[in-house]
């Protein structure tokens, strides 16, 4: 595979027609349920997702996605491609009606992220990062979408706004989860507002983290636990073509993907490589 724009513009029209079914669930009174794992789960989730697989699956790679059965790893693990997708992450967001959720869509090679698509249907923006290419945040509008389903990958890049990472190392500009806690995240907040740089905390949900950290506006987002593969893959991508990097909390190698298991461990997101550094010297990664 070489032509990645055509991958871009796969994630980015399946991330479109997702938004638009996300949002007729949303502007309407409706109900959830209760998965096997105490998360709930509404019909957004279920429309989002059988719109974004009935468009990647016209690139003829696997999709892995929270909301479908993952292939087997005895057949995936040959893959040198794999999408990564969550419909709706968020969803107690979506079901709070605060409008910090988004659809993750990210292409992985070789176990790496390369292309990741984040929207944020609410806000009516979507997050573009493409390795080797740069991260860009595109305006939702008749005039976007239409570059997009007309396959003009050049005009949707000129119409985008490029976005990069904010290297500053006199302070901290923490992204944490509002829905979910860990000892962890707690744990590195303490030991580093006890360091001589002021440290300001934001919360707020989903995937906006990593657009968070991919636009300049948080330097550090740290996750202790309990999250999976279709959770970081796109931000991943995006913080990667910003100029941040995501490490894990347990080795300090960069995260993987493609595992016989899809969870994470603990992992940091950083802009900075001095709050990088901090972070590993605190916990001796």
């Amino acid at each position: 595979m070489t032509n990645y724009s055509s991958m871009v513009l796969l994630a980015l029209k399946a991330a479109l027609n997702a938004s638009d079914e996300i949002l007729s669930v949303y502007d309407r009174q409706f109900d959830y349920e209760t998965k096997d794992d105490g998360t709930p789960l509404t019909a957004a989730d279920k429309n989002s997702n059988v719109a974004i697989t009935s468009v990647l699956k016209r690139s003829n790679i696997d999709v892995i996605s929270e909301e479908t059965r993952s292939p087997a790893y005895d057949k995936r693990k040959k893959s040198e491609y794999l999408w990564l997708v969550d419909p709706l992450d968020g969803t107690k967001e979506f079901i709070k009606k605060n409008g910090e959720f988004t659809v993750n869509i990210g292409l992985i090679q070789n176990s790496q992220p390369i292309i990741g698509v984040t929207a944020a249907p609410v806000l009516g923006l979507i997050y573009l990062g493409w390795k080797g290419i740069g991260a860009f945040k595109i305006k939702i509008c008749k005039e976007s979408q239409k570059y997009i389903f007309d396959n003009d990958i050049d005009n949707i890049l000129q119409f985008s706004v490029k976005v990069s990472a904010n290297d500053v190392c006199d302070r901290v500009d923490m992204a944490v989860s509002r829905s979910h806690k860990d000892n962890i995240t707690g744990s590195i907040i303490e030991k580093l507002s006890k360091e001589d740089i002021p440290v300001k905390i934001i919360k707020i949900g989903s995937a906006l983290k990593f657009c968070m950290i991919a636009e300049g506006s948080v330097n550090i987002y740290i996750r202790g636990s309990g999250s999976y593969e279709w959770d970081t893959a796109s931000g991943h991508a995006l913080v990667n073509a910003a100029g941040g990097k995501i490490f894990s909390l347990t080795d300090g190698k960069p995260l993987i993907y493609n595992k016989p298991q899809l969870h994470n461990k603990g992992f940091v997101a950083v802009a900075s490589g001095k709050l990088w550094k901090l972070v590993k010297r605190k916990f001796a990664l």
